[in-house]
């Protein structure tokens, strides 16, 4: 590899992780308390190829689509759904020019808990809504992930899963998480030695 070219590929993932790190600050800079889904027709992916191969990891697994989705107040992100109705689980593919690409899957139960197993590159440290467990397995492949839920989920039937409905119960979790962390004082993070640490919203919406 020449100097040049390694020169340009430094360059290049110093720029990325700059506008990175904005797009993250200025969201949490900015809470989004509500989210709402719009159909699109031809997505605009960040790298097709790559989503390509995990929308079919979702189909092998019998997973069926349910749309792709633009998000008004969070720009450039998309949203492809997934419903598989025999395993009763929610799956969800990300894509972001900045925050990246990562998949989650989803079990919601009868009494409202829910089990999320996520690829995110983030989010490992947030506290999490009581009853809601969450499993970050960062860089682990779409079969990994699948295989999780299979080995942790609850034995008891869970909630029936409609690709129909995709849209506004997708919303609303979103809701009902971004209600508890404002009611908290906003985002809370956990140590090492188990103490809590918190940026609390201001009145303006801004991080304190």
């Amino acid at each position: 590899m020449t100097s040049l070219l390694l020169l340009s590929i430094t360059g290049i993932i110093a720029i990325t992780g700059y506008f990175a790190f904005r797009f993250l600050k200025i969201f949490l800079s900015r809470p989004i308390l509500e989210i709402s889904l719009s159909p699109v027709v031809k997505p605009k992916w960040s790298d097709e190829i790559r989503i390509t191969g995990l929308m079919n990891s979702f189909k092998q697994k019998g997973f069926e689509p349910a749309g792709d989705f633009e998000c008004r107040e969070i720009p450039s992100l998309i949203i492809s759904g997934f419903i598989n109705t025999r395993e009763q689980m929610t799956g969800v593919i990300y894509d972001h020019p900045f925050a990246g690409i990562w998949a989650d899957i989803i079990v919601q139960y009868h009494d409202k808990s829910s089990l999320t197993v996520s690829n995110a590159p983030a989010g490992q440290s947030l506290d999490h809504m009581p009853h809601h467990a969450k499993y970050y397995m960062k860089g682990n492949s779409f079969e990994e992930l699948f295989e999780k839920v299979l080995h942790v989920r609850k034995d008891e039937g869970t909630g029936h899963s409609d690709k129909r409905r995709f849209c506004s119960i997708f919303e609303a979790s979103y809701r009902e998480e971004m209600k508890w962390r404002a009611e908290r004082g906003g985002p809370t993070y956990g140590k090492s030695n188990g103490s809590r640490t918190k940026r609390g919203f201001q009145r303006t919406g801004k991080i304190s």
